[in-house]
């Protein structure tokens, strides 16, 4: 009895060679695809190992060649190398579009309002002089100037001229903390405008009578009054709300009064 021919393992080896190559390049896809713009070439890598992938599982059912494993694996983790990798670099466009935005507005003065924050804080408003715990502080906003201008022009002869309309917000605060407190570090005031974005305190830049970083540092039971200027555009003060919230919170809700 004659015996069959048999393949040269140098032979079957060769025939592996793509199924090989998929896998390798299959491995060091997915070991790149989470580093972020670096993950580009995982993405050219991923797509080649799937090409060669798929044809060495074409070739390896056609029992033309072997490594139907190797092949299987290398395209899976092209495969998921590649989503990673769009994955990532997806979510770090949306982040560094948010960081964009977030330093314009910052630039700006202002941040934009969602219909439903308006809502809320619509709901919460206090009258003016009504005070709240915000932080570690009893607040009340007590007055509203909406057309400081001249106020702010007598104070000091280099404060410039706004760009819209100077409001003055004037603010009792008391210190219930057991260490010590400083209002104008730990308290961040905005003016909520009916043009549906929130100012901060950066939209005005002038000296204001009774500014808030001369106030002393406070003990607990301390009081202290200062006020606060925003830079406005005229149509957007009437009918708005002022706002008050802790500077380092991540969890605490701005307290909200309203202008009038």
């Amino acid at each position: 009895m004659i015996d069959a021919p048999t393949t040269p393992p140098q032979a079957q080896h060769q025939r592996k060679g793509l199924a090989i190559a998929a896998l390798v390049l299959g491995l060091v896809a997915i070991l790149g695809c989470l580093v972020p713009v670096l993950n580009i070439g995982s993405i050219v890598i991923g797509v080649v190992g799937l090409a060669l992938g798929v044809t060495a599982l074409l070739l390896a059912r056609r029992a033309t060649h072997g490594g139907r494993g190797m092949a299987i694996a290398g395209t899976v983790l092209s495969t998921l190398a590649i989503i990673g990798a769009v994955i990532v670099n997806l979510v770090l466009g949306a982040a560094i579009n948010a960081a964009d935005d977030a330093i314009t507005d910052a630039e700006n003065g202002y941040s934009d309002i969602s219909p439903e924050e308006e809502d809320a804080a619509e709901e919460a408003t206090l009258p003016l002089g009504e005070a709240t715990e915000v932080g570690e502080y009893t607040v009340a906003v007590t007055a509203v100037n909406p057309d400081a201008d001249d106020v702010i022009a007598a104070e000091n002869e280099f404060n410039e001229a706004p760009t819209g309309q100077y409001v003055l917000v004037d603010v009792d605060v008391t210190y219930n903390g057991d260490e010590e407190g400083d209002p104008w570090i730990d308290l961040t005031a905005g003016y909520q405008g009916t043009d549906s974005r929130d100012y901060d305190e950066s939209s005005c830049t002038a000296v204001t009578p009774a500014e808030a970083s001369d106030q002393p540092t406070l003990r607990n039971g301390g009081s202290a009054s200062y006020s606060v200027c925003f830079d406005l555009p005229a149509d957007a003060i009437e009918g708005g709300r002022v706002s008050m919230e802790e500077t380092l919170s991540l969890t605490s809700e701005p307290s909200y009064w309203s202008a009038q």
